[in-house]
């Protein structure tokens, strides 16, 4: 009745202002962060160092697609294909892809968040519970990783701190809400732990992939070669989704231009800001979300205070 739907309505933006709340200190720490990071250069990753290539303290602003050919190309990437198909295959399921193709849009950079696999945690009724479980593998995660990197060629690990409560609680509210009862599914989210193997050239890169499959085997339970199948803009990555001490985190594969080139996108930093100041002033959380994947995907470490592999 109208009583009803008054109160669901009256909950709906009591709701809804909370976030918004939430998300005008996320943009003012965004703020912050742009400033911070024109004044100071990166700080070194935290760990054992499996690198093969020297530190760079100041890098040179490059685009994608000059990341691109700094690595060979198209052409490099063509001698892949073949060899990526077979990997992608290896792990994705073909028939449940094949459902997933039937019932959203078949170009995964038109889905939110891009997701192209079904992949879940094991249950918890709480963003509280989940965090319990990440905190507990992320030492084993990052030894891991850098092991594994010191088991490629040209190759190190970059392994940041876990996803903030803030952005998992934005990617929660944006992609696993149900509208009905107003619940969140926390349990869908794969990417609080998460990791980044960085690679010096594309046949390395995708030798570590081949390398980081028969290690994980059955546990790695998605693959999007995005170096195929660019994002917008041109940025390039491998993403990866393995189950690890019965966790699921993300293993990024990338290469040291790309990273170079999503590092140094600084100067779109008063686009994105302009974009969630209008949108946080308007109210419009959609447009907030969408500004910051939009920042996520073509600002990264430029705006990023969690490390180059982190996202909604």
């Amino acid at each position: 009745d109208v009583t009803s739907l008054q109160l669901q309505l009256a909950s709906y933006r009591q709701q809804t202002q909370k976030q918004i709340n939430e998300l005008k200190k996320e943009v003012q720490e965004l703020r912050g962060i742009i400033a911070q990071n024109k004044e100071e250069p990166k700080k070194d990753i935290v760990g054992p160092k499996k690198s093969t290539k020297p530190k760079t303290v100041n890098l040179e602003p490059i685009t994608y697609a000059e990341a691109l050919s700094m690595i060979g190309g198209t052409e490099a990437l063509a001698k892949q294909a073949e060899r990526s198909k077979k990997l992608v295959d290896a792990v994705n399921n073909a028939k449940l892809q094949a459902e997933l193709n039937h019932l959203f849009p078949h170009d995964t950079n038109k889905r939110a968040g891009f997701s192209t696999n079904l992949i879940n945690q094991k249950y918890v009724p709480t963003l509280d519970h989940l965090y319990s479980t990440a905190e507990a593998v992320m030492d084993d995660f990052s030894k891991m990783l850098h092991d594994l990197a010191g088991k490629s060629n040209n190759c190190r690990a970059v392994v940041g701190p876990l996803k903030s409560k803030v952005r998992a609680r934005m990617k929660g509210t944006f992609k696993y809400r149900n509208p009905k009862n107003n619940t969140i599914s926390w349990y869908r989210l794969t990417d609080l732990v998460r990791g980044t193997l960085e690679f010096t050239n594309i046949e390395d890169l995708y030798a570590g992939l081949d390398t980081l499959i028969q290690h994980f085997g059955d546990d790695v339970k998605e693959l999007n070669d995005r170096y195929q199948k660019p994002m917008p803009g041109g940025y390039r990555d491998i993403q990866t989704v393995v189950e690890f001490q019965e966790h699921m985190c993300e293993i990024q594969l990338n290469t040291a231009q790309m990273m170079q080139a999503k590092a140094t996108t600084g100067h779109r930093n008063y686009s994105v800001y302009r974009e969630l100041k209008s949108a946080v002033k308007a109210g419009d959380i959609s447009r907030v979300l969408n500004a910051f994947e939009f920042g996520r995907m073509h600002l990264g470490g430029a705006v990023d205070e969690e490390g180059d592999h982190s996202g909604l």
